[in-house]
């Protein structure tokens, strides 16, 4: 599961105060599910969960990409 952003270049029109705030508010609820599931390996969502490596090598992919989302 990801946060469900409004990007302003997707909608080529700047956002909305609503837009920034809902912007907000998912990144918050989505904060929230991560921080609640660290250290619980079951709740990671990977290919191969018995190996810890490819874990956070695949959570890093993720991350990554969302920050090059964001800008």
């Amino acid at each position: 599961m990801a946060a469900t952003l409004t990007l302003r270049t997707v909608l080529g029109v700047p956002l909305t105060n609503a837009q920034v705030d809902n912007n907000f508010s998912n990144l918050n609820t989505f904060s929230s599910l991560v921080d609640s599931n660290v250290g619980v390996l079951t709740s990671l969502t990977t290919s191969a969960k018995s190996n810890i490596v490819v874990s956070i090598n695949e959570l890093n992919a993720s991350i990554t990409a969302l920050a090059i989302a964001l800008g």
